[in-house]
């Protein structure tokens, strides 16, 4: 195949995979991710379907930004490597993002911030430049210095060719309580859509985009959906001090605790925090912390108390590169290991990777019932991709949600479940593990709730035989867990099944979209390859991978860490040896195009050999 067949192969693969491809670009406080939600809202208005994207430094001020949106037909759930348009709000932008651009791509940029460099400097001949004067243009059309951004964002409506109605809607529901801005705000982007029609006129950009019909569908990043996950699983009670990239999760539970008759408190460290959870879960009620790697270091004694005394608790824990402070503002997914083993002994624990914006809303549910059913912590894995990014999605469908409670005394229920005059067994010995818990002050059952080694009863005993038989217990709720198959169901297999399929992918947790991107890619190319997606993660899917060892014909693990935490797991729980790794720690997602390429070098290193 020649260079120019080569090309015209990857063009055509760009254009199947892709719409139009936008980025906003500058340093902090230039208004760059305002102007991105602005776009990425008026184009799901629109009918379209939408991904957001933003990389941004761990600085109070300064630091370059951005905000990559992705629209397309039919959902996108991934940022990709190249740039359809760039808004360019300082000259760093041109120069950093000037090699993603597309052929015929187009760069919108600030000419008051953009002096020295012209476009005749550029050494990309392919791409076009328009410069606006946006703080000029703002202040004639009445606005302020902090709008100049909202001149770029018409401009760039118009160099699609979408109606401004869209962005004008966007603008008035954004400023709802406040008209007179809203009105300013849509004046100047009126300017910049102007602008760009008198400068560029019949030569707009190549793909033009046709408004339809609204998908009903909500544009929301995965915070949001755990967040909502959480609240319809009956959260009563979360508790966390701020840490990126877990923050978001804290915000939109405060901004609705009225709403949903909820406590959510800000602590002052996560030691507070998820002592408060524990203690509100002793209480009956349904409670959850939040954080990252770091505080969740500092929350491990707390979590083996919740493990030894088989205290319901749900920990957020949404990961960004370590060790130590790390990568505040990043991505990863290295505290795997690190989550399944934390604490000192052993104790049941439940581990769960969502890989999408659905699963984040669906195991965020799940998460509470886990906890009660099976009285013992829950950790829902996240990352900082996850959270902050957004795509548009169907409304949840929460028809076949309800809340299990387990084991539970309550003083509705007691009369029917205690005898009179017995003394309340609170860690009983049961076939499966788990004993009937109580809130406390429902007659005839009190009990104690303690971190030392306990009998039946909850008083303290060091006892040989009773460590034995309380340990077996407590362990006894893993394999309870595994053989309720509604409640821990195998991995999911996507794409080709795996007798059909050339290699089969095994991943975790937030890679899970960008991996189905690059598996559409490779049948383009020729490839068929299945995807095996792990989101119930802890207690390990052994007995799946044992039985699949004979169905996969190549396999490689793809996973967003230095050491391949998950595929270490494989080979530990499983004997399971990957074929291939790929494995990425520098603070970045995958890209879809970079899994495609490496997948494509095996292929060919097999052909070659």
């Amino acid at each position: 195949m020649t260079l120019e067949q080569t090309a015209d192969k990857i063009e055509s693969e760009r254009s199947k995979f892709s719409t139009i491809t936008l980025k906003v670009a500058g340093e902090a406080g230039m208004g760059i991710f305002a102007s991105g939600e602005m776009l990425a809202k008026a184009w799901a208005r629109a009918g379209y379907d939408v991904f957001t994207y933003t990389e941004y430094p761990s600085l109070i001020r300064g630091g370059h930004n951005t905000y990559h949106i992705r629209i397309g037909d039919e959902p996108v759930r991934s940022q990709v490597q190249h740039v359809d348009i760039l808004i360019a709000l300082n000259e760093e932008s041109i120069h950093l993002h000037l090699d993603e651009m597309t052929p015929q791509g187009m760069i919108i940029y600030d000419s008051t911030k953009v002096r020295k460099w012209k476009p005749e400097d550029s050494p990309r001949k392919d791409v076009r430049f328009l410069g606006i004067p946006m703080l000029d243009t703002a202040l004639k059309a009445g606005g302020t210095k902090i709008t100049k951004n909202v001149v770029a964002v018409g401009a760039v409506m118009a160099l699609v060719g979408l109606p401004r109605d869209y962005l004008d809607a966007v603008i008035r529901h954004q400023f709802g309580k406040r008209p007179k801005i809203a009105e300013m705000n849509i004046h100047v982007a009126k300017a910049g859509y102007d602008y760009l029609i008198e400068n560029i006129g019949e030569k707009l950009f190549k793909i033009q985009l046709k408004a339809g019909e609204s998908k009903q569908k909500m544009l929301i990043n995965c915070s949001d959906a755990l967040s909502m996950g959480l609240i319809k699983g009956g959260l009563k009670a979360y508790f966390g001090y701020p840490m990126t990239p877990a923050t978001p999760v804290l915000t939109f539970l405060t901004q609705h605790q009225k709403e949903f008759e909820l406590v959510c408190f800000q602590v002052e460290d996560e030691l507070a925090a998820i002592n408060f959870a524990i203690g509100a879960s002793v209480m009956g009620a349904r409670a959850a912390c939040g954080t990252s790697g770091g505080g969740f270091s500092l929350m491990t004694e707390a979590f083996g108390l919740a493990g030894s005394a088989e205290i319901p608790l749900v920990v957020v824990e949404a990961m960004r590169p370590g060790p130590s402070t790390g990568l505040p503002t990043w991505t990863g997914q290295g505290d795997l290991l690190f989550v399944a083993f934390a604490s000192q002994g052993d104790f049941p624990r439940a581990i769960l990777a969502p890989g999408d914006h659905e699963e984040h809303f669906e195991l965020g549910f799940k998460a509470l019932n886990l906890a009660e059913k099976y009285q013992m912590p829950v950790v829902i894995l996240t990352d900082k991709w996850a959270v902050t990014s957004q795509a548009t999605v169907p409304v949840f469908d929460t028809s076949n949600l309800k809340i299990e409670r387990g084991k539970i005394i309550t003083p509705e229920n007691y009369k029917d479940i205690l005898t009179e005059g017995v003394e309340f067994k609170r860690y009983e010995f049961t076939e499966d593990g788990i004993s009937l818990r109580s809130i406390p002050g429902v007659p005839g059952a009190t009990h104690r709730v303690s971190g030392n080694e306990h009998d039946e009863y909850g008083h303290i005993n060091e006892d040989a035989e009773n460590r034995r038989k309380m340990m077996d217990k407590r362990m006894k709720k893993l394999e309870t867990l595994k053989n309720n198959k509604e409640d821990w169901p195998d991995p999911k297999i996507h794409g080709y099944p795996l007798e059909e399929s050339d290699i089969a992918i095994i991943s975790w947790g937030t890679t899970k979209q960008i991996i189905l991107e690059a598996i559409a890619r490779l049948e383009h190319r020729g490839i068929k390859a299945s995807l095996i997606h792990v989101s119930h993660v802890w207690p390990f899917p052994t007995e799946f991978f044992e039985s699949i060892k004979d169905k996969v014909k190549k396999t490689i693990v793809i996973e967003n860490n230095y050491i391949g935490h998950f595929n270490k797991l494989l080979r530990q729980e499983a004997l399971f040896d990957t074929d291939y790794q790929f494995f990425k720690d520098d603070g970045r997602p995958f890209f879809p195009e970079e899994i495609t390429e490496k997948i494509e070098e095996i292929f060919s290193e097999q052909l070659s050999n």
